[in-house]
């Protein structure tokens, strides 16, 4: 369980710092494909769009004005097949950032 009283760039980093390790805590299996989409943070490489989104939904609750955290958001619930709340996630991040290109091109 994550532990939300951190920033949601200090618990996107430790989780990104988990992943990168799991090779070792696991024995070495880490997947070898390439993630269905190209990053969603730490989550990418595992394709864990349902943990993804519970984690990033809880960011963007803490930290309001996180754009980036928007778009990933954004990103996993299109991955699921939730393209109304995607676009929802991507506009909020373009309305934080008109210039945040990310976004733009995500909402394609």
């Amino acid at each position: 369980m994550a532990d939300y009283s951190r920033s949601c760039e200090e618990y996107i980093a430790t989780q990104e710092q988990e992943v990168a390790s799991s090779g070792k805590k696991y024995g070495g299996l880490v997947p070898k494909k390439k993630p269905l989409i190209s990053k969603i943070g730490p989550y990418a490489s595992y394709a864990d769009f349902d943990a993804a989104i519970e984690d990033l939904s809880a960011c963007v609750k803490l930290d309001k004005d996180n754009k980036s955290a928007y778009t990933y958001l954004g990103l996993a619930l299109s991955s699921i097949g939730e393209y109304r709340r995607a676009e929802e996630a991507h506009m909020k991040s373009i309305q934080l950032d008109p210039s945040f290109l990310e976004s733009w091109a995500h909402l394609t």
